[in-house]
């Protein structure tokens, strides 16, 4: 999956913004169900301005605007740099709200984590 993203990113970075999105749409074709995949969709969508098919893929995958989670927070990002792209300002603020919360949680989480006296520095995070 790794390869796909940063090919999809390089094809954008190098000006090749239709062969990114093509390239995307063949991933998402493969596998629908891939938030990967479909965020680098609307990153490659943003980048040929064609922001009602980005839209759809956010709208796809969240589908409450207000509950960030490990599992969509990399579509969170994505529709914030969205909605700023098509100056929907009431949107991404709500988009916001909720990536800052779970930034909150998380920083709260590993926080306590790290400080749990039986934390020792070989320990895997529950999130890997």
């Amino acid at each position: 999956m790794r390869y796909q993203i940063r090919k999809a990113t390089v094809l954008r970075e190098l000006g090749r913004t239709k062969e990114s999105v093509e390239f995307c749409k063949k991933w998402m074709q493969k596998e629908p169900g891939n938030v990967v995949a479909a965020t680098s969709g609307v990153y490659a969508y943003i980048s040929t301005k064609e922001y009602d098919a980005a839209e759809t893929l956010v709208d796809r995958f969240i589908i409450n605007k207000s509950e960030c989670l490990d599992e969509n927070d990399m579509m969170f990002i994505a529709a914030s740099k969205l909605y700023k792209a098509m100056g929907k300002k009431k949107e991404k603020r709500e988009i916001d709200k909720a990536i800052k919360k779970y930034d909150e949680y998380m920083e709260e989480y590993i926080e306590e984590y790290f400080m749990n006296p039986d934390f020792e520095e070989d320990d895997e995070l529950p999130f890997n």
